[in-house]
Parts: C-alpha cells; structure tokens; sequence
C-alpha cells in the first residue's frame, strides 16, 4: 500500500511538471524601466531605454556630491627652474572623500610608457616631492617632457592625479625646458 502511495504522489509530480512546460508564458507588453524608489533612488536612472541606454558619470555624481570648498585656493606661482629644467605646483583634493591631500609622497612618472601601475615604485632617479599639510606641491629640477603626477595612497598603493573630478583620464602634465607652471587644483580618487 505505501508502495503505491508513492507510487501516485510521484506519478502526480511529472504530471504536474509536464503540464507546467507545456503552458506559454504570457509576454510582458511593457518596457521595464528601473523607478525611483518611495525614499529616492541612489542610483542614476536612464535617459533612455533599450540597447544603447545612456547612464550619467558616475564621477559627475561624486563631484555634485563633494563640490572643492571656495576657500580651497591652489598656488599662483610655481618655483623658478633651473636652466633647461621645469617646475610645478599645485593642490592635491579628494573630491570623493572632501579632504585636502596632505603630507603625501608624490612622483612624476613619464607619460611615455603609459599610465603607472597603481603597485608602481617610483624609480630611480625619478622626480620626488611631498604635499605639505595643507595639500600643495612644488616639483623642480625636472626634465622636460611629459608626465604623469603620481600620489601615495593610504593602502600603500599609487593613485594618479586627475584635473577634476569629471575628468576621466589621468592629468598630463607636459613640460617645456625653463617652464614654471602652476597646475591649480588637482582632483584625486582617495581610496
């Protein structure tokens, strides 16, 4: 008796199951589109649906959210080089974290060979400086050419300076010989 019980609630399961696979599933005639939330969304809705839906910067949103502050005010002049040499300054700010970036080592690392990896040293011979404790740099004594601002990170890692918050790629700094130039605010992306 149990064997037949069993027997017919298995045989009822495949039924069941073949009558499930046989019924169409009814198509949804409404495109989904993703809704804000009662509480408001955090998240970027899409300008447009279907293939190809276009999404604002996720950087925009960083940079609406921690604008620089008005009294944050970067250096107007760089140091003066020496001959066939070239010099920077500038200001460090975290625009994701709204902090100035102080007392940090930082490098120039050449453009040429593509943007450094963020577990990069610098190398030997590479032109090296400081942030002081309110986030200005000064970099003299370098060759002319193009480069890269690099800034040492909490977790001991290399993030590189970029020209704002919305700026997708990495800031190139290029250089001419007896060149003084004051970069302004640099935005970087603080882990």
């Amino acid at each position: 008796m149990l064997v037949r019980m069993r027997y017919s609630v298995l045989s009822l399961m495949v039924i069941g199951v073949l009558v499930a696979c046989n019924t169409t599933p009814t198509p949804i005639t409404t495109p989904l589109v993703p809704q804000p939330t009662q509480g408001g969304n955090p998240l970027p809705i899409p300008t447009s649906s279907g293939p190809g839906v276009a999404y604002p910067e996720a950087t925009a949103m960083v940079a609406e959210a921690y604008p620089i502050p008005a009294d944050v005010k970067a250096p107007v002049d760089a140091p003066k080089p020496e001959a066939g040499k070239a010099a920077i300054s500038g200001l460090l700010y975290s625009y994701n974290k709204s902090l100035l970036v102080s007392t940090r080592d930082i490098y120039l690392a050449p453009a040429a060979a593509g943007v450094p990896n963020p577990l990069d040293v610098p190398v030997a011979g590479a032109v090296t400086s400081k942030s002081d404790e309110e986030g200005v740099f000064g970099l003299n004594q370098i060759p002319p050419g193009q480069y890269y601002l690099m800034v040492h990170a909490p977790n001991n890692t290399w993030v590189v300076a970029r020209t704002s918050a919305n700026d997708q790629k990495p800031k190139v700094i290029e250089l001419a010989a007896d060149q003084s130039l004051p970069l302004g605010i640099l935005a970087v992306l603080w882990p």
